[in-house]
């Protein structure tokens, strides 16, 4: 019985934090990126490898296009990146 009501609070969890990346990909990939207020429990999913899988493959939309000779180009890929932000001059004097 215990372990049956675990079971169900442990699903809820889990597809509660799949809904919460799945939404985090839909605003990255429509160019908004990650919030500043999301970072962080983004951070703390990719430390699941399932987790990390599951936003791989939502990222990774355009693996199923196939290039033909008309398009032989890959469309601009926008980088986003969940750390400090890049260094403005790096041979600056700290």
């Amino acid at each position: 019985m215990l372990s049956g009501v675990l079971n169900a609070i442990c699903l809820g969890w889990i597809s509660e934090n799949q809904q919460f990346l799945k939404d985090v990909t839909t605003s990255v990939l429509e160019g908004r990126g990650v919030g500043f207020l999301k970072q962080g429990r983004v951070k703390k999913l990719m430390e699941d490898e399932n987790y990390r899988n599951f936003v791989v493959s939502r990222l990774n939309t355009a693996l199923e296009k196939k290039l033909t000779d008309e398009n032989q180009h890959i469309e601009d890929v926008v980088r986003v990146s969940l750390g400090q932000p890049p260094c403005m001059g790096c041979g600056a004097v700290m």
